[in-house]
């Protein structure tokens, strides 16, 4: 099968909107302060978790309904020796991703990341080497996962939120993404069948078996 999860979803479009911002962590160190930047994880502890001035971005991913997430393709190919088929069913699904950003640049944060969107360069992504020199994380990679991004997007919307007496500037905006998905599975196939022709009264007048070599 090929599909993302959301967890999936997730670090993709981390590494996405890091890749955008220009903000690309160090493969080698997991604590790099990029990832505290664009989170894809809400405080748990009653608390906002960082401070009023910082600027701090949440992205959200979940699918959504649409028309064009309905239409189902199928196809079947025989295996070798015929004794099973491979279907593959082929569909896009939708994702709305949405991001969530605070700290006193969130206007200006919002504008780059809907800009870098339409970027081709970002969508094809990068990869960062470790210090070796090879190729460890890839950032981006949109059309690599099979995600294609939909252009029409509202511009982003300000909306200050208080808490504990403060007012903590705040910018949203949503985007939609289509992802092609492919459920493959395996089915096997017909080796006989019987065909039995009875009278009326129940007594048999053939009784044949049909295989595939009939």
């Amino acid at each position: 099968m090929s599909f993302l999860t959301r967890k999936q979803a997730e670090v993709l479009f981390q590494g996405q909107t890091l890749l955008i911002l220009g903000k690309l962590p160090d493969p080698t160190n997991p604590s790099d302060p990029a990832y505290s930047y664009v989170r894809v994880e809400w405080s748990t502890k009653g608390q906002p978790g960082w401070e009023v001035e910082q600027d701090v971005v949440f992205l959200q991913c979940i699918t959504v309904d649409d028309p064009y997430n309905k239409v189902r393709e199928n196809t079947r190919t025989l295996d070798e020796g015929g004794e099973s088929f491979t279907q593959t069913t082929s569909y896009t699904r939708v994702w709305q991703v949405t991001w969530n950003i605070y700290g006193p640049n969130s206007f200006e944060t919002a504008r780059a990341i809907r800009s870098g969107l339409f970027n081709e360069d970002n969508a094809a992504g990068t990869i960062l080497p470790d210090a070796d020199g090879d190729p460890v994380l890839p950032f981006g990679q949109l059309a690599l996962n099979n995600v294609y991004f939909l252009p029409d997007v509202a511009e982003p919307v300000r909306c200050p939120e208080q808490e504990n007496g403060q007012w903590w500037e705040r910018v949203d905006f949503s985007a939609k993404f289509n992802e092609l998905v492919q459920e493959i599975s395996t089915v096997q196939t017909v080796e006989s069948v019987e065909v039995i022709t009875q009278t009326a009264e129940g007594a048999v007048v053939s009784d044949v078996t049909i295989t595939g070599e009939s």
